[in-house]
């Protein structure tokens, strides 16, 4: 999809997006993903006296025992709680009654959080460094900073005979501090934005119609691109939290975006595992997971041309189902992309679908990369 303009048409495989953007009262973006033109809802004027969020309450926090990134954001213990229908902040605004969404319907809409978790990338200089925040280079592929966890000193993936991870947290990674806390800490830099699937509150993403699946696929594919082109933001996840039970605050059918200033865990073991699996001559090891899953078939809940879906043999939740599509590949859709995803595709042996025709070369750690968009492929160069 294209750079964010009012009113700008989207094409993406058999769907169109019209996508346009406005700004709440209290400077939040509010992106309108509409599934045809001219809608106008980009321009209705948010009515609410709002003032722009702290944000600078949370942060980031260093665990020593395991070396991961802990979030801390206390001061979202005020955003609103299960509030009733007739107020939801997620339903389209209505006379006499402003939300989140000032037009009075939409198809898709993605807006900052009002309560982020993470807060401040995208609103600084172009290629400037946030206040306070990580400098670039300063998070080892692993996430950790210099100085709380010698780089390489656990090697995600990197897996004993006896399962024991190997490597360890040298003595004297973590100085005591004044305060007393035995951890490194920093700014809690990212973005937090909730996508709101349908203004249907009674509504769930099961029941959409494939049409409006898409259209959320398509936000879901453009907010990745732009979020993961901000500085600062390593890692960029759409997800959604369902039942009150996993901690959901609000009924209306939505899910979140986060962009994290670090690469979560769970990716970083899932890469760790894939690459060295493929360092010893195996292969793929998405591949061969699934294909171990469609021989035995026991597991398999649904399988076509396209995708597979199937509950792993080692599954951690009562109800889990993982779904991998038949062909692999990365989405590229930013020139700022390009340098990670094709070092990502080399590393992994995956193809990749380019957003663009026209065939370029650039240079990734030394090697030559062919970026053909007609062919849809990421090629290292000799």
């Amino acid at each position: 999809m294209p750079e964010p303009t009012a009113g700008s048409s989207t094409t993406a495989g058999s769907a169109q997006v019209w996508k346009s953007s406005g700004r709440l009262a209290d400077g939040r973006e509010i992106i309108y993903f509409d599934e045809a033109p001219g809608s106008g809802r980009a321009r209705v004027r948010d009515p609410r006296d709002l003032r722009a969020g702290a944000g600078p309450e949370s942060e980031l926090r260093c665990d020593p025992l395991v070396g991961e990134w802990v979030v801390i954001a206390a001061q979202r213990q005020g955003r609103t709680f299960l509030p009733p229908q007739e107020q939801c902040p997620l339903c389209p605004s209505k006379p006499g009654r402003p939300t989140e969404i000032p037009a009075s319907d939409y198809d898709v809409v993605v807006f900052e959080n009002r309560f982020p978790s993470l807060y401040g990338a995208g609103h600084g200089p172009p290629g400037g460094v946030l206040p306070g925040s990580i400098e670039p280079g300063a998070v080892e592929p692993g996430g950790v900073l210099p100085g709380s966890i010698e780089p390489g000193a656990v090697q995600p993936g990197a897996v004993e005979p006896g399962g024991i991870p190997s490597g360890g947290i040298p003595s004297g990674a973590f100085p005591a501090r004044g305060d007393g806390m035995l951890t490194a800490r920093r700014p809690a830099i990212g973005r937090c934005e909730v996508v709101c699937f349908t203004a249907d509150h009674d509504s769930a993403f099961a029941y959409l119609t494939p049409r409006r699946a898409r259209t959320v696929v398509e936000a879901w594919a453009d907010r990745t691109a732009v979020l993961g082109a901000m500085d600062g933001i390593r890692q960029v996840y759409c997800f959604e939290n369902k039942g009150e039970e996993i901690g959901v605050t609000l009924h209306h059918p939505h899910g979140q975006i986060y962009g994290f200033p670090f690469v979560t865990p769970r990716t970083r073991q899932l890469l760790g595992q894939a690459r060295a699996y493929a360092r010893r001559g195996h292969g793929n090891l998405f591949d061969a997971v699934v294909a171990s899953e469609l021989s035995d078939g026991s597991r398999v809940v649904a399988s076509n041309e396209h995708w597979t879906a199937f509950v792993p043999a080692a599954a951690r939740w009562p109800y889990e189902v993982l779904l991998f599509p038949a062909v692999r590949g990365l989405l590229v859709q930013r020139g700022s992309l390009l340098s990670h995803s094709a070092i990502v595709a080399r590393e992994m042996g995956l193809p990749c679908v380019v957003g663009t025709k026209a065939a370029s070369s650039t240079v990734v750690d030394g090697q030559r990369i062919r970026v053909d968009g007609d062919a849809g492929v990421v090629e290292v160069l000799a």
